[in-house]
């Protein structure tokens, strides 16, 4: 597996860089090399990228596995042309309306890539200030008729198209994690107007970058954040001119610095072929398990273990915290003395809501996980700085 993981880096690398793959002879993989080469880049959002790279390289796949890479990029390239066409009018509607607002993630770091669809995504996401929110669904629905959710949640609101591309509009970027949580609301003091427009606005490169480290951090505490942000950051380190004194203040003001060096081994090691180290190997197998979002398993034996044991964390998801609660329930930020009445409304939402199975599901996997994988977990938490 070490050597497929290995050329598997080498051929996203090529991809999205636009350089020549790394492989010093012809190869041909085995049908069980084919599917499992399939299997762990579909995992991670990233068999279109593979796909297309073994195509360009002459590596030979079995005929079965080769459709199904064909098919991911025909499926990627789909994808990038819908997401665009929405993107591009979500802008439009926004500026017109004189609406300021900022677009995130993947709508600016694809511009990265060696080709545009090679960075996908499964929604697009836009902040707008938390007072235009109102206003800025109203003119999405009333002019391009996106269809709103009417829940608000803790960052952001849904919204989708009629040909049924997902909008989060964030009216924040909040993680609920404090370190990073006092930064990442400061976030409007880091943009300015995009070239040529009035209410578009940019993240400052250094921020950008550190936004996206936040992120990472966020979902690496839950179960693993993938391999695609690992590119992300490898293709903005080519691309990007920022100033690295100015991105280090602001990983250090957050506590992401061990993190964020952490980041940086791991990508030398997948796409600049320096040696592992005992930390990239541990890391590496935590987010080759974990695809794109991380596996519940894996979050819940380190929330097992910050809970201080089974018993304790089980107590905690019936009798869910406040902290946690209001996150569910925004209405119960400012109304603490109505926790009660929530942690029942909690209970029959998902007893009449058809959420009990999946209540019992997760019960079932508390139970599975020893002491031994929770203690391996929460070790490479505190060995990144994120424990």
């Amino acid at each position: 597996m070490e050597n497929l993981v290995e050329l598997m880096m080498k051929l996203i690398k090529s991809e999205v860089s636009g350089t020549a793959l790394e492989v010093a002879s012809p190869i041909s993989l085995s049908e069980a090399e084919s599917k499992k080469l399939y299997s762990i880049s579909k995992s991670h959002d990233l068999a279109h990228v593979v796909g297309s790279a073994l195509r360009k390289s002459g590596i030979a796949v079995d005929k079965e596995t080769e459709a199904k890479f064909q098919k991911q990029t025909f499926t990627a390239v789909y994808r990038y042309e819908s997401i665009n066409y929405e993107f591009n009018r979500i802008c439009e509607t926004l500026e017109s309306a004189q609406i300021p607002f900022v677009p995130l993630k993947g709508s600016v770091i694809r511009n990265h890539y060696a080709e545009p669809w090679q960075r996908t995504s499964c929604d697009i996401d836009i902040l707008v200030h938390e007072e235009d929110l109102d206003r800025a669904v109203s003119v999405l629905t009333d002019k391009l008729e996106y269809i709103c959710d009417e829940k608000k949640n803790y960052h952001d609101i849904s919204l989708h198209s009629k040909s049924k591309v997902h909008l989060e509009l964030h009216f924040s970027i909040k993680e609920t994690r404090d370190s990073i949580d006092a930064l990442l609301e400061r976030v409007w003091e880091y943009c300015d107007t995009a070239d040529g427009k009035l209410y578009e606005h940019r993240q400052s490169k250094e921020y950008l970058m550190f936004h996206l480290f936040a992120h990472m951090s966020y979902h690496f505490t839950h179960g693993g954040c993938g391999i695609k942000p690992f590119v992300d950051i490898y293709l903005l380190d080519l691309n990007l001119e920022y100033d690295e004194a100015k991105l280090r203040e602001l990983c250090e003001v957050c506590g992401l610095d061990r993190f964020r060096d952490a980041v940086k081994r791991l990508i030398g090691v997948w796409f600049e072929g320096e040696p592992h180290t005992e930390l990239t190997r541990t890391m590496e197998l935590y987010l080759l398990k974990g695809g794109v979002y991380g596996t519940k398993e894996q979050h819940l034996a380190l929330e097992q273990k910050k809970s201080g044991g089974k018993g304790k964390y089980i107590l905690s998801r019936i009798f869910m915290p406040y902290d946690s609660l209001k996150l569910k329930y925004p209405s119960l930020e400012k109304r603490r003395w109505l926790t009660p009445v929530y942690q029942v409304r909690r209970w029959f939402s998902a007893i009449f809501g058809g959420r009990t199975g999946r209540s019992v599901k997760e019960l079932k996997t508390v139970n599975k996980i020893d002491g031994e994988k929770a203690d391996s977990i929460a070790e490479l938490m505190k060995e990144v700085g994120l424990g």
